[in-house]
């Protein structure tokens, strides 16, 4: 729900203090485990103005998140961001990147009891790893399968999406 609540504020600062969503202030903004809306990032009522806000934008997705699963359901079937990342991924600016957890987000809480895959953003060691390098400024996402940052795009799609990664990182070509 940190999405949609970062979603809401965004509207909230939009009335109420405009100008401040003209300046970039943040030079990354990690968007894991994201329940808002799949198009979320070409939407000027939710999260849009990251684009402006952040130097840089990673989209951290898992298709096995159940969490994902019952967003779609409660939201009337609209794919949440973070089961397959943005919907119009091409068509975003460069800043922004997606990087596929699935493969690595198969997590457990310390009793052994399963997060059914929505906790991976700080139950997978590859994952906290990757995110710790990030914010040091050593790499730009995706670093726990392609440590030379190797981007690989493909054509297949998902409902909505023009582009989605194969493996763990995408960026455009």
């Amino acid at each position: 729900m940190g999405n949609r609540a970062l979603s809401a504020a965004l509207r909230h600062i939009a009335v109420g203090a405009p100008e401040l969503l003209t300046t970039n202030y943040f030079k990354h903004a990690l968007l894991m485990a994201a329940d808002d809306d799949d198009n979320a990032l070409g939407e000027p009522n939710k999260l849009e103005p990251l684009l402006t806000l952040a130097d840089n934008i990673n989209v951290d997705t898992n298709e096995h998140d159940l969490a994902m699963f019952l967003s779609s359901i409660a939201n009337s079937l609209v794919v949440p961001l973070g089961w397959y990342g943005p919907a119009e991924f091409g068509t975003l600016p460069g800043k922004v990147i997606m990087i596929d957890c699935t493969d690595v987000g198969d997590t457990h809480e310390d009793d052994g009891s399963t997060d059914w895959g929505h906790q991976y953003f700080r139950n997978s060691r590859p994952v906290t790893a990757d995110v710790r390098q990030v914010l040091q400024g050593i790499l730009r996402g995706g670093s726990y399968l392609h440590t030379a940052a190797i981007c690989i795009i493909c054509a297949e799609t998902h409902p909505g999406a023009t582009k989605r990664a194969t493996l763990v990182l995408a960026c455009r070509t």
